[in-house]
């Protein structure tokens, strides 16, 4: 009898055990996280800045690396975005300014309002929410002097009938700092020079004498 309830106490110490004890733990995979991605150059929103705009931006992915970004200009509200792939971090766009501005005294030509937006994509190919900044941008009309004959409102100036005209044009916002074109007119001809070397025109003009009577 002694031997039998000895036994039957083991018995149940170990179903006892058995019962008590713990599951294995079961891994369960973590689901991606999505990259961030600010802006860190770019105009303040609503600013008003020149046409030619720098943008430069960093990324971040918690879980894995940031592999390429896409932007956009102008987005639609609704639809498809038409979105360029880039793997750069920084960016130098022209953005149309073809609204006619105050002109002078301000010198502002044109003017367009613009979104720019771009996200980070990840090595699982999830997106950022898109970070995005409106602005308006401008361009100032160029300035062109005659250097040779000088100008004077007060005297006309008289020349022989082969005359070499000189010029010399700035624009604030353009490439080089110079006009890309220059346009003129002369004698109710109008004349249109594409480029000028060293930010300087010149044409010469043959002007033909009045007859006599």
């Amino acid at each position: 009898m002694r031997a039998h309830a000895r036994l039957a106490v083991i018995v149940l110490g170990l179903g006892l055990g058995l019962s008590c004890s713990k599951p294995a733990p079961v891994g369960v995979a973590a689901p991606d996280q999505r990259p961030t991605i600010e802006l860190s150059t770019a105009p303040q929103p609503g600013d008003s800045v020149f046409y030619v705009v720098k943008f430069t931006w960093f990324s971040y992915d918690p879980d894995g690396q940031v592999l390429s970004f896409r932007y956009a200009v102008d987005p639609p509200l609704a639809g498809d975005t038409a979105w360029v792939a880039t793997q750069d971090h920084e960016l130098t766009l022209k953005f149309r300014s073809a609204v006619p501005g105050s002109g002078t005294p301000s010198g502002i030509a044109g003017t367009d309002y613009h979104v720019f937006a771009i996200e980070a994509l990840d090595d699982q190919g999830l997106a950022s929410p898109a970070q995005s900044v409106a602005f308006t941008s401008y361009t100032v009309a160029p300035t062109a002097r005659l250097i040779f004959p000088i100008p004077n409102h007060l005297t006309t100036a008289a020349t022989p009938t082969s005359v070499l005209l000189q010029w010399a044009g700035t624009d604030p916002d353009g490439p080089n700092k110079q006009p890309v074109k220059y346009k003129l007119k002369i004698a109710e001809q109008s004349v249109e020079i594409m480029r000028a070397k060293r930010g300087i025109g010149e044409i010469r003009r043959l002007c033909s004498a009045s007859p006599r009577d």
